[in-house]
């Protein structure tokens, strides 16, 4: 039977980045049944965000603390709890890194991020909120969250809460992406059990993976509904897809995220899309193929300005500016005279530093954008 060594494993990430999920694998795993496990009984009262088991072991009422107050009794519970475990207990949480709270002595972590531009959609089915709503909130440093059935706890912004966990020293963890677990779902959650020094044959992986697919997390739901979704959710287990943002945004959105969180994002594998630094269209993100191989150029009634690492575009037609970055400008520059997508790529990468599948699918977007405003003609 599959097994990990006892203590306590934080299962740590922003909301909305495979939490639950990854709880469910955990689940059906341990329990090594033939039959999937309840998703409605993951002892969401034994965590140590939740009310009930606080009250109960500290016999203290949660609102009528301040938040200094709540945050040093969370951590007299955890380590608590964490000096007398004799089986491994993973912990889900959202909160952000906090020495007191999450770096307890002897405590290991995995942590989950996912693409923000996905998260925000995710976020704003999960909270029944515009997507707005949800990227201003991602945005929030100072953002908090609670519920009937969890405390009050610090979230902060995406970015933040990603660097919190990741670059913190005070207790190992290993960061695992969304997409990464949902592209090869079998060699990353074994990957995992080896990190955390388990042991799994490779059926009681194939099983526990079968048993938490979305298909039969979505079954589930749909058959006795799931204690953790909100009363504005249509359904908790909605989608899953990697990617889904490229859809689903538009290109303010998709700006309002880069803009905040590129540099993050970059770290762990996210490519930004968007290479003009000016205004953008409030008008969804619908990718619209170019006719590759079709030959493409600037449009009439462009006027430029080269600046140092930038250049200044006027589209005298539409009375706007946008202004370019480095890279936006190199590909401007091609744009002179007719050419297509291939040359375009073929040259950045002979130029610049980048993964082939990062230039391409930048030149794409960048393009498509260019169309979009009226910026580029198809000869």
């Amino acid at each position: 039977m599959a097994t990990l060594p006892a203590g306590l494993i934080w299962l740590a990430s922003y909301p909305k980045s495979g939490n639950t999920w990854m709880r469910v694998l955990f689940a059906n795993l341990l329990t090594g049944n033939e039959q999937p496990c309840n998703i409605n009984r993951l002892s969401e009262e034994e965590l140590l965000i939740s009310r009930w088991r606080f009250c109960d072991e500290l016999l203290v009422e949660p609102d009528s603390l301040y938040s200094a107050e709540l945050a040093k009794l969370r951590a007299m519970q955890g380590a608590f709890v964490a000096r007398r475990l004799g089986t491994p207990f993973i912990c889900k949480t959202h909160d952000r890194f906090d020495t007191e709270v999450t770096g307890l002595p002897g405590s290991r972590g995995l942590y989950l991020v996912r693409d923000p531009r996905d998260v925000a959609i995710s976020l704003s089915h999960h909270a029944g909120i515009s997507i707005d709503a949800a990227i201003a909130q991602m945005l929030d440093a100072t953002a908090h969250s609670d519920g009937p059935m969890q405390l009050r706890y610090a979230l902060g912004d995406w970015a933040s809460h990603v660097t919190g966990w990741t670059t913190q020293e005070e207790i190992p963890v290993k960061v695992v992406r969304y997409e990464d677990l949902r592209q090869d779902t079998k060699a990353e959650f074994s990957r995992i059990i080896g990190w955390l020094n388990g042991t799994a044959s490779s059926a009681e992986v194939d099983r526990a993976i079968d048993h938490s697919s979305l298909r039969e997390l979505q079954r589930q739901e749909a058959t006795h509904g799931f204690r953790e979704s909100l009363a504005q959710q249509e359904r908790f287990f909605r989608s899953g897809k990697a990617g889904e943002w490229r859809q689903a945004l538009t290109p303010g959105q998709i700006r309002r995220i880069e803009d905040a969180f590129g540099p993050v994002m970059e770290q762990w594998g996210y490519s930004q899309v968007h290479l003009i630094a000016g205004r953008t269209s409030d008008r969804p993100y619908i990718p619209r193929e170019l006719q590759m191989g079709k030959l493409v150029q600037r449009a009439r009634g462009m006027l430029g300005s080269a600046q140092e690492n930038s250049t200044l575009l006027l589209n005298v037609q539409a009375g706007r500016y946008h202004e370019l970055n480095e890279v936006a400008s190199r590909i401007w520059e091609l744009l002179a005279q007719p050419i297509d997508e291939d040359d375009i790529v073929a040259t950045l990468e002979a130029e610049y530093d980048v993964p082939a599948a990062d230039c391409r699918d930048q030149v794409t977007a960048f393009l498509r954008e260019l169309r979009e405003r009226g910026m580029l003609e198809v000869v």
